[in-house]
């Protein structure tokens, strides 16, 4: 339960470095606020998955409601830090979060924005691609030409289609896959993200004014 509340604790941070981050303000000194009243959390409000439940979702002063991507957010994040602090070893360890952290800030991202921010792609990537290294996991050289040519593809005639974020974050992740496990990861991305299209556009449906899920707090 320990191991799983400091994974929820990793959350909330990263959350705030996917909000700030691609807007240019800071992330470590500034306090978080309420977006509506602009009062800033008291400590007790920043403890995650707690002070969600303990404040009934509303904020403490203006009494607005918190949106639940916090709450899920950190929840799901401290589920799999907690399986993959406890199932791997070694630096294998060290790669699996890694690599789970520049997902997970990089997935944020998109749903706030709609842009693979470049602040968070490049260096993680280049931190995954070395501590992989040094693991020595097998690198695909058939899915690195491959994803070469469909990067060349899409910068020279797709780029109104493609978004060219997208293809940078797979040359980043594709080679370390087969080309079969990852036609299989792109399967998987395409029908999750269908799928969260689907839920999103039922939720706009039913509200008559919708926020963007940035503004609440930051």
């Amino acid at each position: 339960m320990f191991i799983f509340y400091i994974g929820c604790c990793f959350a909330s941070f990263l959350m705030v470095i996917a909000q700030r981050v691609p807007a240019g303000e800071d992330f470590l000194y500034s306090r978080s606020r309420c977006h509506h009243c602009q009062q800033k959390l008291a400590f007790y409000e920043l403890l995650p998955l707690i002070s969600a439940v303990l404040l009934r979702f509303r904020c403490r002063t203006c009494r607005q409601k918190i949106p639940l991507i916090y709450f899920g957010a950190e929840f799901i994040y401290g589920c799999l830090f907690f399986l993959i602090t406890t199932q791997q070893v070694g630096p294998t360890k060290i790669a699996y979060l890694i690599w789970l952290t520049m997902a997970f800030l990089l997935s944020l991202t998109d749903l706030f924005y709609w842009t693979v921010e470049p602040k968070i792609l490049y260096p993680f990537g280049f931190l995954l691609w070395m501590i992989l290294f040094l693991c020595a996991w097998q690198l695909y050289f058939s899915t690195l030409i491959f994803l070469l040519l469909i990067s060349l593809i899409v910068y020279f005639f797709l780029q109104d289609y493609f978004g060219f974020g997208d293809v940078l974050l797979l040359l980043f992740w594709g080679p370390w896959f087969s080309l079969h496990q990852l036609f299989i990861l792109l399967f998987v991305a395409s029908l999750s993200g269908l799928i969260l299209s689907a839920i999103l556009t039922l939720i706009r449906k039913k509200q008559s004014i919708i926020y963007p899920l940035f503004l609440f707090y930051h």
